[in-house]
């Protein structure tokens, strides 16, 4: 990992996230004077919402130990947390979070963890966490049909982005059941180099799903009771995050109507499969998009941006801290710039 490089991720996740909020804000009225009234909360209820980053950080470190006992691989709580600061800093400076899984895994190489392990570790981790949250938006997204009211295109849009990437992960968790399956697509994609160019795009799109599928072949390696296990650390995970979400938009938000659920899950969906680093811009610009029926613009404005600031925003700057401070050694060595 490039220093120079990782600062213009850094520089690019700053610019879009301050270019979404601005954009927010100057599509309402909202003033610093109307910020404050809807902070207004007692001090203990906006306490516990701001330590909510803390919590997620340890039960992240929770599911970091909980796969790495799944997978045959020792991972401490204190080290879960390390690798869960590092995820959180990378994937949320990267294009659809690409760089936080490979983070982990050259972290675990430090920890004398063998390379082909920890891809399959780092893999086992992300993947399952949004294969789930995607199945979670997918039937939220068939209860929020009203939103597709406020912008047929936009919400289409999204919608069928939720529906792709499941069906993609989908398809490839199904072949990964045999390895000869996997082989196949594998054999088929090959055959496809010299041809048309759209056989070619064909080709490219079974070789990653190929690839997909040759690591999930390794995560089911685990069995049932393990892979049990890891979806019970994510759901716990995802039950907190989309609650504290929903809170917001009550308390903050001012939300009165339990359906407000169901569009705020699909764009909290939105910031993990949005190509900007966690939906960064474009999850601010199209909070009207999925709020507008169910709360003042306003309010919806502050909430969203409050949710994101200690789960996303405040991550980064933990993360840009951190690398500075204590993890600079380990993914940065000297010499390399």
């Amino acid at each position: 990992m490039k220093k120079i490089s990782t600062l213009l991720f850094i520089l690019l996740s700053f610019a879009l996230i301050i270019g979404g909020v601005y954009y927010a804000i100057a599509k309402t009225n909202l003033t610093i004077a109307d910020a404050v009234e809807f902070l207004s909360i007692s001090k203990g209820v906006l306490a516990a919402f701001i330590s909510l980053s803390l919590v997620l950080y340890a039960l992240d470190s929770f599911r970091y130990t909980l796969v790495g006992k799944v997978l045959g691989v020792k991972i401490s709580f204190l080290q879960g947390l390390e690798l869960s600061i590092i995820n959180f800093f990378f994937s949320w400076i990267s294009p659809w979070g690409l760089l936080g899984p490979t983070a982990t895994a050259y972290y675990l190489r430090k920890l004398q963890v063998p390379v082909s392990k920890g891809v399959v570790f780092s893999f086992a981790k992300s993947f399952t966490g949004v294969f789930l949250l995607l199945l979670v938006a997918i039937v939220a997204a068939s209860l929020s049909s009203n939103n597709l009211a406020s912008s047929p295109f936009v919400m289409s849009t999204i919608y069928s982005s939720i529906a792709f990437f499941t069906i993609f992960f989908g398809v490839s968790s199904f072949i990964a059941v045999k390895l000869e399956w996997i082989n196949k697509v594998d054999t088929w994609a090959t055959s496809l180099r010299d041809k048309s160019f759209l056989e070619k795009g064909l080709g490219v799109g079974l070789r990653s799903l190929s690839k997909l599928a040759a690591q999930i072949h390794e995560i089911l390696q685990a069995g049932t009771k393990g892979l049990l296990l890891i979806v019970f650390s994510h759901l716990v995970y995802i039950f907190v995050l989309i609650s504290a979400l929903v809170f917001i938009l009550f308390i903050i938000g001012g939300a009165t109507d339990l359906n407000v659920i169901s569009p705020a899950i699909v764009h909290l969906t939105l910031s993990y499969i949005a190509p900007t680093p966690n939906g960064a811009g474009i999850s601010e610009m199209l909070i009207h998009q999925f709020f507008d029926p169910y709360m003042p613009y306003n309010r919806a404005v502050v909430a969203i941006i409050f949710f994101r600031s200690i789960t996303f925003y405040l991550q980064i700057v933990i993360g840009l801290s951190y690398m500075l401070i204590r993890a600079r050694s380990l993914l940065f060595p000297r010499g390399e710039s």
